[in-house]
């Protein structure tokens, strides 16, 4: 479904496209150039790419949002297309990439790295710039380019947050004592790191030494009783049972 004279889309041509997949109550996530774009890159992009749902209802929607595209070549769009699973590209005034899987995720993997971001109070339905990595994973040359450039941006975030990657445990734990996180709440406040594996090593440490990785017992006990999550353990010494409180229940 291709033009020939199809041009670059405009970030006009993306606020009208966005604006219509919102009043359909589409499912999308705008991935792609302009997806890095909605995230502060500058990089050049000439098509728009969104990740979509592979089913009829999905196609309803996503067609009934692209006739607002000033060439009407969404017209010729079959929704049942869409449960085939086969990237369309409509090309109208500018040409639309619609996908429904790239470099092994769909949208239903990458909906746990949904974020939604205002462009001119606008909501645009994106993913974070994890999920954008994983879209990423080929070896054409702009997404190489585009590989290194989210690497950098996401090391940088984690590193402003003081969120660490997950094999410096050590420091996982002393960040969420230091700054008193809810062990329970790890995905929001630790993005980008495998929260159940931080709450693993934080349990290693309830029982353990907090001083091995780092952290001040008191600062351990502050924490967990802050967040309410001490249990009664007791266990048998030569001097008989021994009661105590660890801070795993979590």
């Amino acid at each position: 479904m291709t033009q020939e004279f199809s041009g670059p889309a405009t970030l006009e041509d993306l606020k009208t496209l966005v604006r219509a997949l919102n009043e359909q109550g589409a499912n999308y996530f705008l991935i792609g150039g302009y997806g890095l774009f909605v995230h502060g890159s500058l990089r050049t992009t000439y098509d728009i790419d969104i990740i979509v749902p592979a089913d009829y209802a999905s196609g309803v929607k996503i067609r009934n949002a692209l006739l607002v595209l000033p060439d009407g070549a969404a017209k010729d769009i079959d929704p049942a297309w869409f449960e085939k699973g086969d990237t369309i590209r409509v090309g109208d005034a500018f040409v639309v990439d619609i996908l429904f899987k790239t470099c092994g995720e769909t949208y239903e993997t990458l909906s746990k790295y949904a974020e939604t971001i205002e462009l001119e109070g606008i909501p645009i339905r994106t993913i974070n710039l994890e999920g954008l990595l994983r879209t990423k994973q080929t070896l054409r040359d702009k997404d190489v380019a585009d590989r290194k450039a989210l690497e950098r941006a996401l090391e940088a975030y984690r590193q402003q947050q003081g969120v660490f990657l997950p094999d410096d445990p050590n420091a996982q734990v002393q960040y969420v004592v230091k700054n008193e996180l809810d062990p329970r709440m790890l995905e929001k406040t630790m993005p980008g790191v495998d929260a159940d594996k931080v709450r693993a090593e934080l349990r290693n440490v309830a029982v353990g030494d907090p001083a091995a990785w780092g952290v001040d017992r008191d600062a351990f006990r502050a924490w967990g009783e802050k967040h309410a999550v001490g249990r009664i353990r007791t266990y048998p010494t030569p001097a008989g049972p021994k009661t105590e409180v660890v801070y795993d229940n979590f």
